[in-house]
């Protein structure tokens, strides 16, 4: 089977300027390099970038969350949130612990977890 520059093109790949001579439409093994390796670099560096954005925000939902058990183990309450401030508790040393680990997964969820907490 014959592969020519077309062919290569259609599947996503590009002739590199090592290419063959003008008038030879083929292009080998050698000859040609992946465009989806070069989409795989941009989408990892972007994955960083959002990885980041996302440590950033479930900071903040913990220092926020952290704040409503202060509220909640007031003395004035006589321990009735007590229990709503161990809950959270958990819930922060759950999102603490996705951080310390880089675990993406656990963040979206932890995230989550956090955001249902009010005042």
């Amino acid at each position: 089977m014959r592969i020519t520059a077309d062919a290569i093109r259609r599947q996503g790949l590009r002739c590199t300027p090592f290419q063959p001579k003008t008038n030879d439409k083929r292009c080998t093994n050698t000859h040609f390099s992946s465009t989806p390796l070069l989409l795989y670099s941009v989408c990892y560096r972007a994955f960083i970038l959002i990885k980041m954005n996302l440590i950033e925000g479930l900071q903040e939902e913990i220092k926020r969350v952290n704040e409503i058990i202060k509220e909640y183990e007031d003395p004035m309450l006589n321990g009735a949130g007590m229990f709503a401030a161990s809950m959270m508790k958990g819930s922060v040393k759950q999102a603490e612990n996705a951080i310390a680990q880089m675990d993406t997964v656990a963040m979206l969820s932890a995230i989550k977890d956090l955001r249902d907490y009010e005042l």
